[in-house]
């Protein structure tokens, strides 16, 4: 390899493993800071707490509870590490560090194996990595994202690189039930897979088909019966009574996919269409993968809602081919075009420098926890319960009682207006009505009309404008404080 190609390739290596440990630098220096990263995180945890204490997660929407739309296996996970370690905002990031770092594990092997070269497989980790902040800084926070993903490229690894192993098919269907059971969107994954073996396996096909069907929907229906129908409810029922996004159908491509990752996508168009004939079957089986893992995000960002999270899916299957697709551009050239090939590994180089992102934006300060634990007091200080609905956990961690989250609700009345909705709605004005919480911080005005008939407006929370705020999701805290009338 001439010397301009061997000082590239030192370079993509170096950049690569530049994200990476960005990546583990941030992960672990906000895995203890004792509040939200993100405005969900603390609901997250109500779930969790359920589980530990024996509770069903997937139950009638009240103002005390009300699940989130996901299945319950990252509740699960965490309750297992919590365990351990305590119950905190830590076991819930511990898991999605843990996951996340199985990914970047996953997508080095799937790209290493597929292009004997290792060091490409650390190109395509780090690629992977350099999507943290298009991703909307999730892989490490308390989401069920990571978990869902390190468990999808199991199962796309198992069902690509352990043919020859017996029983395989068993583990990769295994892999995609736990998929399924974090994030129910992944089933069309398992879909894509099952599509593939199908073709190419005819017959020796069945036992995965089985396997996995068994290992998902039979999952969801023992699920479904044990909960009276409500693991039903919240996992499809709501979710697919949401609104549509319907300028996600093409902003998906170009404004989502497409500006962030435009190289990657033409390194996998190459390997996909233009590379050298392979008869071991490369090009279909990665074709069916990403197709599933990227209509796994698409119907995200199709959803009401969804956040720049779901596009996690896409950006590793992208990741997947920029590796495959540089390996194979850099063999076909070898080195009888040492130009060309200086050419395909800038564009590669360029793809990652374009996903560049700050470490330093993505932590919280002292001064937000110092201003968090003072809100914290004042919770605690409250004659009696507190209502925080968009930051639930506040109120457990003052040593008050749950409530339900503002998101699970919204989910609720936007799902399901005129039934269960409903009845939430009058359930929250009767408490209001009553003065069941002795005090309430709201974010903006929910239900603030309401409450102003039986609370008064006092001293905000905090005495600036600035401060406190998740350093990723929605920027959000509390702004407004009401105590109940003597």
């Amino acid at each position: 390899m001439p010397r301009l190609g061997r000082a590239l390739r030192s370079t993509l290596l170096v950049i690569a493993i530049a994200y990476l440990a960005a990546f583990v630098f941030v992960a672990f220096k906000r895995a203890l800071h004792p509040f939200e990263l993100e405005w969900m995180e603390g609901a997250m945890v109500d779930h969790v707490e359920r589980v530990l204490r024996g509770q069903p997660l997937y139950v009638e929407p009240t103002i005390d509870f009300v699940p989130f739309i996901y299945g319950p296996l990252y509740y699960w996970a965490s309750a297992v590490v919590a365990k351990v370690v305590g119950l905190s905002f830590l076991p819930l990031r511990i898991v999605s560090i843990l996951s996340a770092l199985g990914a970047f594990a996953f997508i080095h092997a799937i790209v290493a194996r597929e292009t004997e070269d290792r060091t490409i497989g650390v190109v395509a980790a780090g690629a992977f990595a350099a999507s943290y902040a298009k991703s909307a800084q999730f892989l490490d926070i308390c989401r069920v994202d990571s978990l869902s993903l390190v468990t999808s490229l199991a199962a796309v690894h198992v069902m690509r690189n352990l043919r020859a192993r017996r029983g395989y098919w068993l583990l990769g269907a295994a892999m995609l039930g736990l998929s399924f059971l974090a994030k129910q969107s992944s089933f069309l994954l398992a879909l894509a897979l099952i599509a593939h073996e199908a073709w190419v396996e005819r017959r020796r096909a069945i036992p995965f088909v089985v396997a996995t069907l068994a290992s998902t929907l039979g999952v969801a229906a023992i699920l479904d019966w044990s909960s009276q129908g409500w693991f039903r409810y919240y996992t499809w029922e709501l979710p697919r009574a949401h609104a549509i996004v319907k300028q996600s159908y093409v902003g998906f491509w170009t404004d989502d996919l497409f500006p962030a990752y435009a190289i990657a996508g033409v390194f996998a168009v190459y390997f996909l269409v233009a590379a050298r004939p392979r008869r071991d079957g490369a090009r279909l089986f990665h074709l069916m993968a990403a197709g599933g893992l990227v209509a796994c995000a698409w119907t995200g960002r199709l959803h009401d809602g969804g956040w720049p999270n779901v596009l996690i899916p896409a950006f590793a299957a992208l990741s997947v081919l920029l590796g495959i697709g540089l390996g194979e551009a850099l063999r076909a050239i070898d080195d009888r075009d040492p130009r060309l090939s200086a050419f395909v590994s800038v564009a590669a180089l360029l793809q990652l420098l374009v996903l560049a992102w700050d470490p330093k934006r993505m932590l919280p300060t002292k001064s937000d926890a110092r201003l968090g634990w003072a809100l914290i007091e004042k919770l605690k200080a409250a004659p009696g319960d507190v209502f925080v609905p968009n930051h639930s956990w506040y109120a457990r961690m003052a040593g008050k009682p749950a409530h339900a989250h503002r998101m699970a609700i919204d989910d609720v009345f936007r799902g399901d207006p005129y039934e269960e909705g409903a009845k939430l709605s009058v359930a929250l004005r009767s408490a209001l009505a009553r003065k069941k919480w002795a005090m309430v911080m709201l974010d903006d005005d929910f239900y603030e009309r309401e409450a102003r008939g039986t609370y008064d407006l006092v001293a905000p929370p905090f005495p600036t404008q600035d401060g406190f705020f998740p350093v990723t999701g929605i920027h959000v805290r509390p702004q407004k404080t009401l105590i109940a009338r003597p």
